[in-house]
This record gives structure tokens, sequence and C-alpha cells, in this order.
């Protein structure tokens, strides 16, 4: 098989267990993509019906910054649901996630600052089985540390009784007290 190059999108098999493989695909759609916008839709659509064929009982979740490729036509083409509700860039859903299966009441998803600098909103996305929700809060410590000065640096090589190559350490001394 021809390896595709042109899609910045990959994909992942995670088994949990036996009966329990999940398959995460990770996708960056560019804002002006050097490629037909159809094609990566068909290679998503051939993609997740080749795991569904193969893993019949698999989930899936394809997660990404897909820009203006159209939720609906993912939606269409692959079955899966789309999971962001909030937009994550100005009024836009730019940052979505796409899950198959069951188990979509468990997961929730929250919308919040990154923590890298960027204009987009970070996709937060967590298992509620435990019913705690992540913290969204940040917390900043100043801590206080001594200043050494260029002047402090000198008294100290100025107190040396030695060079420092010309110190020969004893093996049999405590190297604390020969420093």
């Amino acid at each position: 098989p021809k390896l595709e190059t042109k899609f910045e999108m990959l994909w992942l098999q995670v088994n949990i267990s036996v009966h329990n493989t999940y398959f995460i695909g990770a996708l960056y759609h560019p804002p002006t993509p050097i490629y037909q916008t159809t094609d990566l839709l068909h290679k998503i659509e051939i993609t997740v019906i080749q795991i569904q064929l193969d893993f019949p009982r698999a989930q899936i979740i394809l997660a990404g910054d897909f820009n203006t490729l159209s939720n609906n036509k993912i939606i269409i083409r692959t079955g899966l649901n789309s999971i962001v509700t909030q937009p994550t860039r100005g009024y836009n859903k730019l940052d979505r996630v796409y899950m198959s299966g069951p188990q979509q009441q468990e997961i929730k998803v929250c919308v919040l600052r990154s923590a890298v600098k960027s204009d987009h909103l970070a996709v937060l996305v967590y298992n509620d089985s435990s019913k705690k929700k992540p913290t969204r809060e940040k917390h900043r410590k100043i801590c206080k540390f001594r200043n050494h000065t260029p002047i402090q640096h000198a008294h100290f090589l100025a107190s040396m009784t030695a060079p420092l190559e010309a110190v020969d350490l004893d093996s049999h001394r405590d190297p604390q007290s020969e420093f």
C-alpha cells in the first residue's frame, strides 16, 4: 500500500484488555490545505469503516484541529458523534472530538484556557465515573531565594587559599571537608 503523507493524521490502537480496544485518531486540518477537503473526508471515512469491520467492538475517538472542515460531513460520513459543544477559538468550534459507542454518557468535556500560549482553548475529555470534576484553577507561588551578586563571588574566590587546580584530594579523607 502507498503511504499517504499529505494528511496530518495519526491513528493509534490501544488495547486495554482483550475485549476493550480503542482506536484514537489525531488530526490537523490546516486552514489552507495542500489537498482537496473531500480527499481528507474520504480518507477519514474509509479508515473508520475499516476499523469498524476489523474491530466491531472497538471504541473510536477522533480528535484534533479541524479548522474549516464541516462538522456535519464528518458525522454523516463516519457515524461518530461530536462531543465538543463549546467554541474553542472565538465563536468557532475548530478543535473537536468525535466518539463512537455507548460509553459517551460517562464522558465529560471541558473547554478551558490552554496551558501553553495559544489563541485556541484546550479541550479536556475525561471519564465521569469518578464524579469528580477537574480543576480549572492555576496556582502561582512566588518563592524568595538568596541572590548571589558578582561581588559575593569575588569575595569567595579571594578567600580561596590555593588555586582550584592545585588542590590535591586525598582519597581517604572526606570530600566535603576537602572542598
